[in-house]
């Protein structure tokens, strides 16, 4: 099994099940098949943050939702969007309060070529316009024929589509015409143990502090530190409802110096402590549901 290229310690996370690895023909060719879906319809939300053992690609073509990280506002998914997550991205995409919801088709992987092209910047965690024409359906078809052949030409159809992919989209030069403030983010939400100062931040983006400050709050709504702030915090309050972590642990993988600090900060935001957030939490989830009339 790979190496995992997440910064979360001990977490619970959607994994490379056994079911799912014998599901298709392993291939020595550097890219491996997990998982395929097509024409899947989600139209129930949870926004219940969650990340990946393995890499993932999905496209909707039909309808929209959300996309959400935490500390970071809701963007909005339109029919054409394509997203692609990499190992311990922590997100979240779903359809929206008022809305039918989605349909999308969905291909999840792991293997060498992905581990490269993640670790060189030719794949990040993001969004991008793909059109409405189904891309991913044809490999489907391939990878769940009963021929051998045709299944190794759908891992290389798909192969083709992900170096295809990155040479538009996560190309050095792409990467460098986005702008510094979202290259910021993306280092941000990948390592949250970090505590960025607004001035290790402003030399990042090559900027001065004020005009730095201007910038960020413009693109995210939010001062530099009061974002890195809440989003420690929101990550703080998905580890608490999701797992069984001690807030000595918890505040560790935030950075904190001590469970302290972590814990009046906490209430600072939240207005609860941390034992006590958790707790009411598993009382609303312990409570039965309302009868109906």
């Amino acid at each position: 099994m790979r190496q995992h290229l997440h910064n979360y310690q001990n977490c619970r996370y959607h994994e490379m099940t056994a079911s799912g690895l014998a599901r298709h023909k392993t291939f020595s060719c550097g890219l491996n098949i997990l998982y395929s879906n097509i024409g899947r319809n989600t139209r129930q939300q949870s926004e219940q943050l969650r990340f990946f053992e393995y890499y993932s690609l999905a496209h909707l073509y039909r309808g929209s939702g959300i996309f959400l990280i935490p500390g970071g506002k809701p963007i909005e998914l339109h029919a054409g969007d394509a997203i692609l997550i990499a190992p311990g991205f922590l997100h979240y995409y779903g359809p929206c309060h008022d809305k039918a919801g989605f349909e999308e088709d969905n291909i999840c992987f792991f293997g060498e070529l992905p581990d490269f092209l993640f670790a060189n910047g030719y794949l990040q965690s993001r969004i991008f316009s793909q059109g409405t024409t189904r891309i991913l359906e044809p490999v489907h078809s391939r990878l769940n024929s009963g021929d051998l052949l045709e299944q190794l030409h759908g891992v290389l159809d798909f192969q083709a589509l992900l170096l295809g992919l990155a040479a538009e989209h996560g190309s050095p030069q792409q990467i460098e015409r986005r702008s510094p403030i979202e290259r910021l983010l993306y280092g941000i939400w990948q390592n949250p143990s970090h505590w960025w100062t607004v001035e290790e931040m402003a030399q990042f983006c090559q900027l001065d502090r004020e005009r730095f400050r201007n910038a960020f709050r413009a693109h995210t709504g939010s001062l530099p530190k009061a974002y890195v702030d809440n989003f420690k915090i929101d990550l703080a309050r998905h580890w608490l409802e999701t797992f069984d972590w001690t807030i000595e642990h918890i505040s560790r993988n935030l950075g904190y110096t001590d469970k302290f600090h972590f814990s009046r900060r906490f209430k600072n935001l939240t207005g609860l402590a941390p034992d006590h957030f958790r707790r009411k939490v598993r009382e609303k989830q312990a409570a039965p549901p309302p009868e109906s009339e």
